[in-house]
């Protein structure tokens, strides 16, 4: 997503006004010998507001823990930290639409990461992050996607949200699991009848249908970021997809078991 690893399969669709910034684990190397309003001013002049209120680079300094008297500072002055937190505030400065987040918490400090929190609260656009910090993601995140069983899923909420659906998601499955286990040990014949030959066709059309559908319901929640009623229908959309194509793979694996004992 933020255009910098080029080696994965797939398509990635971006709309014509998404500007991405993109926040890395990994230092970013600054020109050491560059003062720190001159670092943020080779990106921008000022800033904008969610509002539409213009802010200027010396008050965003400030905001950020940079005192007044310290902006003709030069980079090599600053503390590890410091530079970090240049580099973040650099990035906001450039008026993201959409903001990419790799593990932020393992490198800003706390009073740092507290002026971060404020600003995706009054934040305008999508923000996106990868992390293992439970408490900054409830402080932050309205919404979770999840990767597991080689498949994504979101969940609109907290953290505890995903915890429960996905303990329900689980208890579904083994209730699952369990009664194919017993329809194929009750199964005596082999192949398949008439019938099943039908449901099983019909069952990998719709199978397929459900997968592209899935992966269009992506796409349009990236592009309606800024449309919380949009993503909300969309996400209940694709839920009860996923639901649907779950009752749908457990009984395709059914018959083709059993297709393939003929």
């Amino acid at each position: 997503m933020s255009g910098e690893d080029q080696q994965f399969e797939g398509k990635l669709k971006t709309g014509q006004t998404v500007k991405v910034a993109y926040f890395k684990q990994t230092d970013e190397t600054l020109d050491r010998d560059i003062r720190m309003i001159d670092y943020l001013r080779e990106e921008n002049e000022i800033a904008k507001e969610k509002d539409g209120t213009s802010v200027s680079i010396t008050q965003l300094l400030e905001r950020f823990l940079f005192p007044s008297a310290t902006h003709g500072k030069k980079v090599y002055k600053l503390s590890g930290g410091e530079q970090k937190r240049l580099y973040l505030l650099r990035l906001l400065v450039h008026q993201p639409n959409v903001l990419l987040l790799d593990e932020p918490t393992n490198d800003l400090d706390t009073e740092t990461l507290t002026i971060l929190e404020d600003y995706i609260h009054t934040f305008g656009g999508t923000v996106i992050t990868v992390s293992h910090d439970r408490y900054f993601l409830n402080k932050v995140a309205q919404s979770y996607w999840f990767i597991h069983d080689g498949q994504m899923e979101k969940i609109i909420g907290t953290f505890e949200d995903y915890e429960s659906y996905k303990k329900s998601l689980d208890k579904n499955k083994s209730t699952l699991k369990q009664q194919s286990k017993s329809s194929t040990t009750v199964r005596k014949k082999n192949g398949l009848s008439y019938k099943e030959k039908l449901e099983y066709e019909q069952l990998m059309k719709r199978i397929e249908q459900a997968e592209v559908r899935m992966e269009e319901i992506d796409v349009l929640m990236i592009e309606a970021s800024a449309d919380y009623g949009k993503i909300k229908e969309l996400n209940e959309e694709k839920e009860q997809l996923e639901i649907q194509y779950d009752l749908d793979i457990t009984r395709w694996s059914e018959l083709e078991e059993i297709k393939e004992q003929q």
